[in-house]
């Protein structure tokens, strides 16, 4: 929609938290400080459009090369490969290496800034990917689909043991959040997992987990298992049902309550 790189609109899209109206909203009053406070270069159209300018790394003609390391400070000069990013921040490719193989390690990998003392423009992937070895590559996607799942509340990972897929949230779970709902919704992974949206328990749609914790507090209650089968029981059991299906807790003292007029 905005005709941005990928790794752009990825990290654009995580400071506004996922969420894609305010993104846009903040890209329709400020395109520029949307880019520079999510810590990404704008286009280079919206920045001609404004007779601005920006430095392009492919052309090193333009760049401000400096002579040796930021880091290390090893001479260029001797055949030590330099890598510049868009903010002009130039290190060799030995100290890259070390620096986002610590990061990877750390499990950081959304927080990968420039190394440079107060620059926090985050390093494009192509770079970490052409610094690194390939164990190093994987193990940085791995830590990259994590974080994503961890950080975008429209995906959510199986909570079943030994399961390592993600699921995306229902459309329906998208227009309403769980607490504005009266029914849940339960979503399954390719594996065949079937659970609740907001509980992460077994599913129960359409019950809503509050009743679905209601039913089995019941169950517990009268112990089913026990009954012997007497008339008795038997209608305490067909009352508790009845409890849990017509009625709910009053928020105050927790007793059963029913709206039955008015």
């Amino acid at each position: 929609m905005l005709q941005l790189p990928l790794f752009t609109a990825e990290a654009l899209l995580r400071h506004h938290e996922w969420s894609k109206e305010s993104l846009l909203q903040s890209w329709i009053e400020d395109p520029i400080g949307c880019c520079e406070i999510s810590g990404v270069n704008p286009p280079l159209s919206i920045l001609h459009e404004r007779g601005l300018t920006t430095i392009d790394i492919n052309d090193f003609d333009t760049v401000h090369l400096s002579k040796e390391c930021e880091i290390c400070l090893k001479k260029f000069e001797s055949g030590v490969e330099r890598i510049v990013i868009s903010c002009d921040h130039q290190f060799c490719k030995e100290c890259w290496q070390q620096y986002l193989t610590f990061k990877i390690q750390e499990g950081s990998v959304h927080t990968i800034f420039c190394p440079a003392v107060d620059c926090f423009k985050f390093v494009p992937n192509e770079i970490i990917e052409k610094c690194v070895d390939q164990n190093m590559a994987r193990r940085y996607l791995q830590f990259d689909i994590k974080a994503f799942v961890d950080s975008n509340p429209n995906f959510k990972w199986c909570p079943h043991s030994n399961c390592a897929l993600a699921v995306q949230s229902p459309i329906f779970d998208r227009l309403q959040s769980s607490h504005m709902r009266e029914f849940s919704k339960s979503v399954n992974c390719r594996n065949g997992h079937y659970f609740c949206w907001d509980c992460l328990l077994e599913g129960h749609e359409p019950a809503s987990c509050e009743n679905w914790k209601d039913w089995f507090d019941k169950v517990a209650e009268i112990k089913p298992e026990e009954l012997k089968g007497t008339e008795e029981e038997e209608e305490i059991a067909a009352n508790c049902l009845w409890l849990v299906t017509n009625s709910k807790k009053c928020p105050n003292c927790s007793i059963s309550i029913q709206k039955n007029e008015g």
